[in-house]
Parts: C-alpha cells; structure tokens; sequence
C-alpha cells in the first residue's frame, strides 16, 4: 500500500512552519525520536528559493534514504525559515553521521540527533492535523484561484455552503440547526433529490448561504463547523463557493 502524506501550516514564534506529515500510527517498537536539522539561507522571508527547495528536498531524500530500515521509518518534515528539519522513529537511539554530496566539490555531513519518544508525543503534536489546518490545505488552491482574480479575502460577501444527506429528515433537522446557527437556505428548488421526477438524485443535496469573509482561517473554521453539524445528522459537508470581492 502507498504511504499518504499530509501538508498543513502552522504560524510559529520564527515565522510560518510548514509539516510534511506521513500518516501513521505510533509504534511502541520505534520508541526513539531521530532529528536531524538542515540549515539553510533562505531568501527575505526566510522560506527556501526554488533552487534552494530542490537542494533540500535532494538533501532530505538522500538523509531519508541512508536512515531507513525495518527500524526506522520517516515521519515527517518541518520546513521553518532558515531550517528544515527531518524526524523519524526508531528502534535504535543512535545513528551514526552522514555525509550529502551537496554540489560539484561540497560535501556536507549532518549529525542525527535522538531523544527517547515511546509514546509518540511528538508526532501526535506536529503531525496530526486539526480539522481547521485540513480544510485550510483542502482550501489553497481555491484560495491561489481568488488571489489570481483580484479577490480581498478580508471583505465579507454572501457564501454559499453545500451539505449531502441520505434521508429527507436527516435534511430537515439539519437545516432546522443550522438556522439557529446563522445560515440560511437558498431556493431549494436549485437542490437536488431522489424525489426529483425527471433526473432524480441518490441523495439530499442542499445550500446554505452565509455572509463572511474568506480568511483562510475564517473560512476553514465555518466549515469545520459545518462539517460537524452535517455529520451529527448523518450528512457530508460537500464545500463552498462564493464571489470575488475587491
């Protein structure tokens, strides 16, 4: 089976810090944290040039690579400002240095450093996802588009908030809670339904509308909301959409 991996951001003291995150489960047999840290000059931001981010990546695969075994698995990847940082878990505590071929005539060697972690403490903190930090990576290429059009994501406008369910009174309890939460219904002649005579649907699809902005984390917290609600009446949360506002 092929690993999945996750890609979230984090605001931290020194500045954004993005997780490259393996999904895994701990396991008590890999009771030791490995790290090893590769610094780097970034550009103004601190964040990687291209060139820069393809030496990293090299640098990283090359580390992953030589560390890996039945022992030691790659957990994830803390891309910070000026420090990209490699973690695994591993049977063994220590490990020995390892010399990158970095360019033409460089070499850099890089130390893995270990720390006892038998509960996974440090994973579970840093490479599981809260449902805000997934709808807000689900949300970035939505996000890229609005900015390519001008849009001022601050700017509050009306949002449009699509639900499934499998039953009409799934439904109905449903948006009868999500009033009460501040969302309204569109027309539900737009919806669509089983109960529909000429192009029936499997399920109950319904909008809600809502005026905000689409603040990445604004947006990604509604939904969350929303998603919750959907699912505690056995429905799916199926996305938003709204206007551009400059």
């Amino acid at each position: 089976m092929e690993d999945k991996y996750t890609i979230f951001q984090r605001e931290e003291p020194a500045g954004p810090a993005f997780h490259l995150a393996r999904v895994t489960h701990p396991n008590p047999a890999l009771p030791n944290l490995i790290t090893v840290k590769i610094p780097y000059f970034g550009s103004r931001n601190g964040l990687p040039t291209s060139s820069q981010k393809a030496k990293l990546e090299q640098i990283e695969d090359h580390l992953t690579d030589t560390l890996e075994s039945a022992h030691t698995i790659f957990v994830g990847r803390i891309l910070q400002p000026n420090l990209s940082t490699v973690y695994l878990y591993s049977s063994q505590p220590d490990h020995p240095e390892i010399t990158v071929r970095t360019g033409l005539f460089k070499k850099e060697t890089f130390r893995p450093e270990s720390r006892p972690d038998p509960e996974w403490h440090f994973y579970q903190a840093n490479f599981v996802s809260s449902p805000i930090e997934e709808h807000m990576n689900r949300n970035i290429p939505l996000h890229i588009v609005f900015e390519q059009d001008g849009n001022d994501a601050s700017k509050p406008r009306p949002v449009d908030f699509a639900c499934i369910f499998p039953t009409r009174s799934d439904l109905e309890s449903f948006l009868a809670e999500a009033q009460t939460l501040g969302f309204a219904p569109t027309d539900p002649a737009s919806w669509n339904s089983p109960e529909e005579p000429e192009d029936p649907s499997e399920d109950y699809w319904c909008e809600l509308v809502k005026t905000t902005s689409i603040e990445p984390q604004t947006i990604a917290q509604i939904s969350v909301e929303l998603e919750k609600l959907a699912e505690k009446h056995n429905g799916e949360f199926d996305g938003w959409a709204c206007p551009v506002a400059k």
